[in-house]
Formats: structure tokens, sequence, C-alpha cells
């Protein structure tokens, strides 16, 4: 896809946490409301900026390419597409021989409900990606959210694919009506022509982990990352205690779709009184070798 290009430069009025004013969206400036954007995060070839445009924080973020200026993957339509105000978290798997070589899954959100729903893109490059719309009824959605007294109906976001032995493994946090997180799994089989996922194929969303009442998880789980280990599947993920602080998990399974068994106590654990991870650790993603994911 072709996106916008945003132009920046340095905050100077000493906003904190903006670290830049957006001056040109496509050489234009962005309208006479105040747009200021906070770099979440950067490497040699992209950056990741939050978008606020006005006084509301509509929760938009925009991958960009630092050599050409361009969001790599970026907001949807207004009004139609489920990812219309917000396109975050993208995880990609690179399956041998795909045809793009790379499929990718992401979260977005839009303003008629900003509910969060995962949606799909490939590419060829990793730079220009193209989104895949699933669900016409959902705004393009891969899925439409669960009913009300399901995990998901509040919400799915933080996917993260593993694609291993022709089928793709997809899990992710669902909230619930209440927005108490969870994490969620649905897979799909390969079409054997493209090796990319058949989403004609894929299976009921499921609940994989939940909150157990106790522990360092005791009140919800969110953003599983999985790898496989030789035979064995391994989840790291988020748990949050009683406290509400954020800690990091591990749980493991035989199979892609669980069980998943998880130990009893975190295996990365808050810091101490003044260090930055005092308060909360969270999980980004997990990487083995042979796996792509970003």
């Amino acid at each position: 896809m072709g996106g916008r290009k945003y132009d920046f430069v340095p905050r100077k009025d000493g906003f904190e946490g903006a670290a830049h004013h957006v001056v040109a969206v496509n050489g234009r400036p962005p309208g006479r409301l105040a747009t200021m954007t906070t770099l979440h995060y950067a490497d040699e070839r992209c950056e990741i900026h939050k978008v606020v445009v006005g006084p509301m924080d509509n929760n938009v973020f925009v991958l960009r390419c630092k050599q050409t200026g361009d969001a790599v993957l970026d907001v949807g339509a207004l009004g139609s597409a489920f990812d219309g105000r917000q396109a975050s978290g993208l995880s990609v798997a690179a399956p041998s021989g795909a045809t793009p070589k790379l499929v990718g899954f992401y979260w977005g959100t839009r303003g008629s409900d900003f509910k969060p729903r995962l949606g799909e893109a490939t590419s060829s490059d990793g730079t220009t990606w193209t989104k895949v719309p699933v669900s016409v009824p959902d705004g393009g959605a891969l899925f439409p959210l669960g009913n009300p007294a399901s995990f998901d109906h509040g919400g799915e976001r933080d996917p993260h694919v593993l694609a291993d032995s022709a089928t793709f493994h997809l899990y992710f946090t669902g909230l619930d009506s209440s927005g108490t997180r969870s994490i969620g799994y649905a897979s799909t089989p390969e079409v054997v022509a493209t090796k990319l996922p058949d989403n004609t194929s894929w299976s009921a969303r499921s609940q994989l982990l939940a909150g157990d009442g106790s522990g360092f998880d005791a009140s919800a789980v969110a953003h599983p990352s999985v790898i496989k280990d030789g035979a064995t599947y391994v989840m790291y993920y988020a748990g949050l205690d009683g406290s509400g602080n954020w800690k990091i998990g591990r749980a493991t399974a035989a199979s892609g779709s669980g069980p998943f068994t998880r130990g009893m106590t975190a295996v990365l654990d808050v810091g101490v009184a003044g260090d930055f991870d005092a308060a909360t650790v969270a999980l980004d993603h997990a990487a083995c070798k042979g796996q792509a994911d970003a």
C-alpha cells in the first residue's frame, strides 16, 4: 500500500512525552488543530509514532519508514474500515516459499466503537504492505467480535503469529464485555499455492489462558508471544496480579492449540523501588532462531 508521507520536526516547547510536531501530511499542513506525536519506538529502519490531533487522544499510531518518510502500515478509511483510527502491533511471519514472502497480523480501532479488532497484511519486502480485507461486514477485520458473553466481545488486540508445519497459529489478547483481558487463539492451514493463510478456514476462536484468581496473573493475562522450542510450544505473556502489577509469565504445551500449562511464578518480576520497572514489566515479543517476527 502507498502510505501517507509524514514530516516531523522536534518539539521545542518542552511538552513532556511528545517528541515531535507533525508539520505536513503528504506535503500539506495537517489542519488548524494542534498536532503532536510521541515517539514510541525506533530502530535503523522505522519509527512508531503516536499521533494526537487537537484536544482528543484517539490512540492513533503510525509506523513510519525512515528512508522514505512513509507510514508502512497506515490507518484505514474513516467511517468504514475497522482500523480507521489506529493500526498497531504488527506481528510478522516469513513462511518458507510464501508469495508474497511476509504475512503480518495487527490490530486496529475505528471511531464508531473504539473496540480493537485484528487485521492481516502481506509484503514482499517488509516496507510496502498490502492490507487483506477479510470480513467485509466488519470493516475488513480478520474476525467479527464474539457474542456478549464471550471472552472477546470487547475486542481483540496484540496478535502474535507462529507459522509452523503448514499451519498459522494466531494468539491474541481478548477483552470481554467488562474489559478483562485473557489470551485467545485461532488457526488456519496455509494455501498450498501461496503458502499464505487460508482465510476461509480459520478455526473457531477459543480462550487459551485467563487469570487464575491467585498469584502473579490472578486478575488478567495478555500480550502472548509463542515460540516452538523443539517439540514444545512456549508462551511468554503478561500477567496482572491482584495489586495491579504486570509481570511476565511462561506457559508450555505439546500443541500450538494448547492446553497450555502455566508456571507457578513469574519468570520476570518487577524491579526494586527506584528501578525503571519497579511497578510493571511488560512483554513485547519473544523470538526463536528460524522464526521471523516484528
